[in-house]
């Protein structure tokens, strides 16, 4: 089991991307955090135990405007100031720490949080390559930085955590939320009807254990 107070990478991870982590040699300091319900309840059911924490639960308890705060994102979000702001290079394949990125991270202080704003799992391949090198605290959050401190925020912090994000997203954002719906379908789908799928998912699922309040 994860003792999440010596982590330093944190991990909020839906259903869809459970297969490319699984893949990766996370280092020991690493938690992983189930990002939605669906993940959640499959862990249950292949009877592995994860805490359900949504990125944007994370954020709630988040003030970006302290210094300590930097964010990673292919581009700039206009509700941040831009010094607290990294924009990533485009990565056509594995992503990795470019020298611009290096020398920009070792210029920052080293009590740092970087939040990560890229799709999974790019996001979650590059965190584990800053941390191999770097002391910062890493959240892989995705999407979820985008809307903080807009008004689209107030919605889904409420709903957030409660097991009923999905509805405020749908609201928010009906195509993107169906089409997500499609994906996670799909993996369901898969996982019921490949045997070898499944054996990948309960070992996925007993070896990333973690539980905590």
């Amino acid at each position: 089991m994860n003792d999440c107070s010596k982590s330093r990478v944190f991990h909020y991870l839906a259903l869809i991307g459970w297969k490319k982590i699984s893949n990766l040699k996370l280092t020991s300091n690493t938690t992983i955090f189930a990002d939605s319900l669906s993940l959640y309840f499959l862990i249950k059911l292949f009877h592995g135990t994860i805490s359900y924490l949504p990125g944007a639960k994370f954020l709630k308890t988040v003030d970006i405007q302290d210094d300590k705060y930097v964010i990673l994102s292919p581009y700039f979000l206009n509700q941040f100031e831009k010094e607290k702001q990294y924009i990533l290079e485009a990565f056509d394949g594995r992503p990795y720490v470019s020298e611009k990125l290096n020398l920009w991270l070792k210029q920052i202080p080293i009590k740092s949080v970087l939040l990560l704003a890229i799709s999974s799992p790019k996001q979650n391949i590059l965190a584990n390559e800053i941390a191999k090198s770097f002391p910062f605290e890493i959240h892989c959050l995705g999407a979820a930085i985008l809307e903080k401190n807009t008004s689209k925020f107030f919605l889904i912090k409420s709903a957030t955590g409660h097991g009923v994000e999905w509805f405020a997203r749908m609201l928010l954002n009906p195509k993107r939320f169906f089409i997500k719906t499609s994906l996670i379908l799909r993996e369901v789908a898969a996982l019921a009807f490949s045997s070898q799928l499944r054996k990948d998912f309960e070992a996925f699922a007993k070896e990333n254990n973690n539980e905590h309040s």
